[in-house]
């Protein structure tokens, strides 16, 4: 009885693994939220909210793996303790864009 358990159990895990793997081919770090992309050269940037708006890289869209953030640590907007005084850095995530040679975030 024991075997025939782990024999079920051992295929029930193959089953999820192959799903998983079938129906979200994402690796790396791929926990993101309120993400926006955009393409730059070869490689692919997500960004999303997160403290000091986090970042994400890619070359193939597959692969994901952080790249730290917008913001640093106490290299917030001048604005962002004035205008937000008991925000604690997580920003939530503004659109990109890219016009005249420069990237822009703002929110619509």
């Amino acid at each position: 009885m024991k075997i025939l358990f782990f024999c079920i159990a051992a295929f029930a895990l193959s089953v999820i693994t192959y799903a998983q793997d079938t129906l979200n081919p994402l690796k790396g770090d791929i926990r993101v939220h309120d993400p926006v992309m955009i393409k730059e050269g070869n490689t692919y940037y997500v960004f999303h909210t997160g403290r000091g708006i986090a970042i994400k890289t890619s070359k193939d869209k597959i692969n994901w793996k952080k790249a730290g953030s917008v913001f640093s640590p106490g290299n917030f907007p001048s604005w962002h303790k004035t205008d937000i005084p008991t925000q604690d850095g997580n920003l939530w995530a503004p659109d990109i864009r890219y016009s005249n040679g420069k990237y822009y975030f703002w929110k619509d």
